[in-house]
């Protein structure tokens, strides 16, 4: 009795290994909230700025991992715009220069994800430090 007690629970044993370990497990989408703009720790912080020379301007820091790719956009005349501004790198920032009161769309691409951030810069605004 105890070696058909033995015998049955290893063959259970092996039946949920077969059944436990068969997949078709081939793809994984997944979906994240991101932190951009204006918060007190944004992964891309875009702020409003005057330069040292009173130029308006709009800086664009990367504070994730891995480096971004950015690219400015705005409308002018019924007709879109687009700058490229490169690649920053983490810990590094961009400032651009731009015309107040425009509203303009900042797109960031990065490995594995991208963001779109539109804003508005009024005519004055801090200066950069």
């Amino acid at each position: 009795m105890k070696r058909l007690v033995g015998i049955l629970l290893i063959a259970l044993a092996v039946v949920a290994m077969n059944i436990g370990s068969s997949s078709t497990f081939n793809k994984m989408e997944v979906e994240r909230d991101v932190v951009v703009g204006y918060s007190d720790d944004p992964f891309i912080d875009v702020q409003c700025i005057t330069t040292c020379c009173l130029v308006p301007a709009i800086s664009i820091k990367n504070n994730l991992d891995s480096p971004i790719y950015v690219k400015l956009g705005w409308n002018f005349c019924d007709h879109e715009c687009e700058m490229k501004v490169g690649r920053i790198d983490p810990g590094y920032k961009k400032i651009v220069p731009i015309v107040p009161g425009v509203n303009y769309t900042i797109k960031a691409t990065w490995d594995g994800g991208g963001a779109k951030i539109r804003v508005n810069c009024p005519c004055h605004r801090r200066k950069e430090r």
